[in-house]
């Protein structure tokens, strides 16, 4: 939710850029069908990785530059809104550090 937030903020500001209309009208398109489908599906949108990994590209935010001791949890560990502010706009890599890090412990993952 977070990650949708800033990207609708991002495109208020005009810092994102809009989707074309060809992607909004497949998007819409999808949608609908979704909406459409009996009986209707519990979880329509099964990939949320990939979904806030698109948002995060849209945005500038994906994790593909986390610092090499992060590296481990980001890619394996569990999916953060904190893997979201290690780059890009808005980062703070000593919050996200703190979260990744106390997550990696409540789960068990050693970093």
């Amino acid at each position: 939710m977070e990650l949708q937030a800033r990207w609708a903020a991002g495109l208020l500001a005009g810092a994102v850029a809009p989707p074309t209309a060809d992607e909004a009208a497949k998007g819409l398109s999808r949608e609908l069908e979704i909406r459409a489908r009996m009986p209707r599906p519990q979880f329509p949108h099964g990939d949320y990785v990939a979904f806030a990994d698109e948002l995060a590209a849209a945005i500038g935010v994906f994790p593909d530059q986390a610092p090499p001791e992060l590296a481990k949890a980001v890619m394996e560990g569990p999916v953060l809104p904190a893997h979201y502010r290690l780059s890009g706009p808005h980062a703070n890599i000593a919050a996200a550090r703190s979260q990744i890090e106390s997550a990696c412990e409540r789960v068990g993952l050693e970093i």
